[in-house]
């Protein structure tokens, strides 16, 4: 299956909240839990959702399908720029709750 398209400014824009939230609530906001069904993952991955949602949502993109392919974008660039390698991110983001 094929990636869908990620416009680059969306992918950006959701890497730069992504750091300022790091920014203000530091590392340990990266062990909230995600989940493969939006509704059931932790509060503040749920409002990280809707603020990726939105963003699509204002270049009139709305597929979710896009939007588990952004965030999944923006967490394996992450993972790459913390000096995890390949294989590391992969089992990383299959430990995810629900990623199965």
């Amino acid at each position: 299956m094929l990636d869908p398209p990620i416009p680059p400014e969306a992918l950006a824009l959701v890497e730069l909240i992504a750091g300022a939230i790091r920014a203000v609530l530091g590392a340990e906001i990266d062990a909230y839990p995600g989940h493969g069904s939006p509704e059931r993952a932790d509060p503040m991955t749920c409002a990280f959702h809707a603020i990726v949602v939105a963003i699509l949502r204002k270049q009139c993109i709305d597929d979710l399908t896009v939007v588990s392919a952004l965030l999944y974008r923006a967490e394996v660039r992450h993972l790459t720029v913390e000096g995890y390698d390949g294989d590391r991110v992969r089992r990383l983001i299959q430990e995810e709750p629900g990623s199965q």
